[in-house]
């Protein structure tokens, strides 16, 4: 299933609240992942300069990719958007989610 805006807007929506305003999130459309970041909030302003990738979203099939680097995901799929969706209990508002146990 591929992935849509509308579902990364929702995907979003839900990191928001569960951060409960202490990051900003929004995404960026590449070639073939989106890449969305998160900016910690401080005395109610986001401080541009901390900014981070939280995660990729594969658009061909909605996997959730943790980051490697700015511009690159991790090797593995850590999770599914559409799961995700319907169940938003794994997700936290930092990335620890997105390891793996070893």
């Amino acid at each position: 299933m591929a992935a849509t805006t509308s579902q990364i807007d929702a995907f979003i929506a839900i990191l928001t609240s569960k951060s409960a305003g202490a990051y900003a999130y929004a995404y960026q459309m590449g070639r073939s992942n989106a890449k969305v970041s998160m900016v910690p909030i401080h005395s109610g302003v986001p401080c541009e300069s901390q900014r981070s990738v939280y995660c990729f979203i594969r658009m061909t099939d909605g996997a959730i990719l943790k980051a490697d680097s700015w511009k690159a995901p991790a090797k593995g799929v850590r999770a599914w958007l559409a799961s995700i969706l319907a169940d938003p209990s794994p997700v936290q508002p930092t990335t620890g989610w997105l390891y793996r146990c070893a």
